[in-house]
């Protein structure tokens, strides 16, 4: 409110200064109270709507303002400058307010957990601009009035001055002026194309990660605790000041923090917690990265393998990277899933390239000896109960004591499943007992910890991270694509971070495209004109040229926020333009356009 106060007492006077910027806490209130009857909370995107629609509150007062000084340097009285001010700019400050809100309200289409996310930032610049422009009608012209204020002279500023002059010089050249600013158009739209990546929610400010850890198969619980302790000593001495607390869990690596146990013992999952970005010079990818260095020869000493996963902020988008191989045919599935991890890891800018179908115990497989089963006088069933017998127990019998039964069951210490095959006599119908080694033969396979499905087909599932700096996920979705060739009978199936960015960058291209019709009929409609709502419009293009320069020579990413922005500013760009269109034939009247009608508008 004080530094818009100060902007405008440089062209207005105090008085109408003043009430001028009044405006923005009468609409804040308006708001607060809307949120408070509809039981909506104050949150961080609340607030991010509070502070996009600032700079759009005083821009309607400020054309009746002005407008109503013009009439005072003019030689109205206060009341008549007043009314005239207003009856003159209510239909282009009521086309500028409803062009914003339309520029907006498509931002309700966002779909998914980002849509849940903003939701609340169009609903704050529509409810906004609204009580605004009650305030700009109703309320700024009396307060205008109030007091007795002297008739103003005019007192051209230099500022004023010199854009008379720079306008002059770019009419005069207006062909060449205009090829200078298509080539700087385009020049920008190539640089939003090649130059600025798109991560939908930037991750500088994230505060923790986590490290999945998976030791070799068949260790116990209580030597992976030792082993992630001493991980935990390294992060320790690592992150130094920078960190605020570790926890992890054993046999699971899910990060879903209602997990807390798991049937696994050789997997582990570390979360690590930061300060908050204020209060580190580091941020958490920084960390990582120099972190990743030191398990590395930890990793190759203790033969385990870790991935390091940023925790991130704002809605749910799963990993960078999230390719599902899906197949019923095993050996397939597997290959595929072998050769994309391999091409994955061999993708520059990609890290921790992990496959989810980890590998289990030893699985031992009996097969049946059906020939000499039944020379035995045996059945398939008679092997089988032995077996269950052998590795599970059964009650032997049953006694009561005090009103309670008691079952006694009969059950073998196993050292290795030769011995219990060597062991286990099996009855045939002539009640001879035989071994059961004869009948069947042993072997071990390799097993898979768990078997995921995707619709009830199987699936296994490739995720890793990536650099930022280097490439992006829907880059890495493109190269797979584009390069890997996948054989019959095998699908993939992309998801995460890569899907997501192309869903919301799609309905925000949706949003803006039904934002320019949107804003086109109304102000048809408004202006019963069709042309004049073109003239308005072309300005929107070249608003590229300020989004490109402050993307790029920041280094900013095209986040959503951007997109939210980029959105906001074409209700500002289309606001400037309808009131100067409509000054410029307003002073034209039925009179052809001239140099000097348009410098003067």
């Amino acid at each position: 409110f004080i530094l818009v106060l100060i902007v405008l007492v440089y062209y207005l006077d105090y008085k109408t200064a003043f009430w001028t910027a009044f405006g923005i806490p009468v609409a804040l209130l308006g708001m607060i109270v809307f949120l408070r009857v509809f039981d909506i909370s104050i949150n961080l995107i609340s607030l991010a709507g509070f502070i996009i629609l600032l700079g759009m509150l005083v821009d309607n007062a400020i054309v009746i303002a002005e407008k109503y000084k013009t009439n005072r340097e003019a030689g109205f009285s206060a009341k008549d400058a007043a009314i005239q001010a207003v009856d003159r700019m209510w239909a282009p400050v009521f086309a500028s307010a409803t062009t914003t809100m339309i520029a907006f309200a498509p931002l309700f289409m966002v779909s998914g957990f980002p849509g849940a996310f903003i939701w609340t930032i169009p609903l704050m610049v529509i409810v906004g601009l609204s009580v605004s422009l009650l305030e700009n009608w109703f309320v700024l012209p009396l307060q205008l009035t109030y007091g007795q204020a002297k008739a103003q002279t005019i007192k051209p500023m230099k500022l004023e001055v010199y854009y008379r002059s720079t306008l002059k010089f770019f009419l005069r050249y207006r062909y060449s002026s205009l090829l200078v600013f298509v080539l700087i158009l385009v020049l920008s739209l190539v640089s939003l194309r090649f130059l600025v990546r798109k991560d939908p929610f930037p991750q500088e400010a994230a505060d923790s990660f986590s490290i999945a850890i998976t030791l070799p198969v068949g260790m116990t619980a209580k030597l992976a605790e030792i082993e992630i302790g001493k991980i935990e000593s390294l992060i320790t001495l690592e992150v130094g000041d920078d960190l605020v607390g570790l926890s992890s869990r054993i046999g699971t690596q899910i990060e879903d923090s209602t997990t807390n146990r798991g049937i696994q013992s050789n997997l582990s999952i570390l979360f690590v917690y930061l300060n908050s970005y204020e209060d580190r010079d580091r941020t958490a990818n920084t960390i990582m990265q120099q972190l990743d260095t030191s398990l590395q020869l930890m990793a190759t000493q203790n033969k385990m393998q870790y991935a390091l996963n940023l925790q991130r902020i704002g809605p749910p988008m799963g990993k960078a990277i999230e390719v599902r191989i899906l197949s019923d045919h095993d050996t397939d599935r597997e290959e595929v899933a072998s050769e994309l991890l391999h091409f994955l890891q061999n993708t520059q800018g990609v890290s921790f390239v992990e496959r989810d179908d980890r590998s289990g115990l030893k699985q031992t497989n009996l097969t049946l000896k059906q020939s000499l089963i039944t020379s035995a006088g045996l059945r398939d069933h008679d092997i089988l109960t032995s077996l269950r017998i052998a590795l599970e127990g059964t009650i032997v019998t049953e006694m009561s004591n005090d009103d309670r039964k008691v079952r006694l069951k009969l059950n073998r210490m196993i050292h290795s499943v030769d011995e219990l095959i060597k062991e286990i006599p099996v009855a045939n119908r002539l009640g001879n007992l035989i071994h059961l080694d004869r009948f069947v033969s042993i072997s071990e396979s390799s097993t898979t910890a768990t078997i995921a499905h995707v619709n009830s087909e199987r699936s296994i599932t490739i995720s890793g991270n990536i650099d930022n700096q280097i490439t992006s996920p829907t880059d890495i979705i493109d190269i797979v694509q584009q390069n890997f060739k996948v054989k019959d009978g095998v699908r993939l199936e992309f998801a995460g971070q890569g899907v997501e960015t192309n869903l919301i960058f799609a309905d925000l291209a949706s949003a803006s495209i039904i934002a320019v019709f949107g804003i086109y009929l109304v102000i048809a409609l408004i202006f019963n004109s069709y042309t004049k709502p073109i003239i308005i419009m072309l300005a929107l293009p070249f608003m590229a040229f300020g989004l490109a320069f402050t993307l790029v020579s920041h280094n900013l990413p095209g986040s959503m926020m951007v997109g939210v922005a980029g959105i906001g500013l074409m209700g500002v760009v289309v606001n400037t333009s309808i009131v100067m269109v409509d000054t410029i034939h307003a002073l034209a009247g039925d009179m052809a356009l001239t140099n000097e009608l348009v410098i003067e508008g």
